[in-house]
């Protein structure tokens, strides 16, 4: 979703405001983190942690939901496309418009691999020793109360958007 609102995209308001999810405020209130509002009612965080924290948060709130019902929601046709917004969240992740948002979290997701943790045994690392960045990737994970499969599933597609955006420089 981060993808398709704009975030890491040098200007973009997803960018600007630390939102990667193009968050408007939660009725009668704020986000945690949340510092203000831009012109346009889009929530301005402190920091991109908060932004993201927020993100989960309502992607959490609206688990029950198939990926196409929390899109039409989060992005409703009277201000996105969001049947494109839908095809491309789902040909990105490989989801299921039809699976339920818990269901996608939970890492059930047929096209990805089960297991995204990064198996540096078969990198040249140059001399390095990079025996234990396994160890640290399960690490991060569990200090984020993530699964290792989607945050290698959420690195991928940073790389993807790092590579998408020196291409079009």
């Amino acid at each position: 979703m981060a993808r398709q609102e704009g975030y890491g995209v040098s200007g973009s308001v997803a960018q600007r405001n630390n939102n990667p999810g193009n968050l408007m405020s939660p009725p009668g209130g704020t986000w945690a983190g949340q510092v203000g509002v831009d012109s346009k009612g889009f929530a301005v965080f402190s920091s991109a942690d908060a932004g993201w924290t927020a993100l989960d948060k309502d992607i959490s709130a609206n688990a029950d939901l198939s990926l196409s019902q929390f899109i039409a929601k989060y992005a409703p046709s009277s201000e996105n496309n969001t049947a494109a917004y839908i095809a491309n969240v789902s040909n990105w992740t490989g989801a299921d418009p039809n699976q339920s948002v818990a269901d996608i979290v939970a890492g059930n997701v047929p096209t990805v691999a089960t297991d995204m943790t990064p198996d540096l045994s078969t990198v040249s690392t140059a001399g390095l020793d990079l025996s234990g960045l396994g160890n640290w990737w399960q690490s991060l994970a569990d200090s984020w109360g993530v699964d290792p499969t989607l945050l290698g599933v959420g690195a991928a597609l940073v790389g993807v958007g790092l590579v998408w955006m020196a291409a079009r420089d």
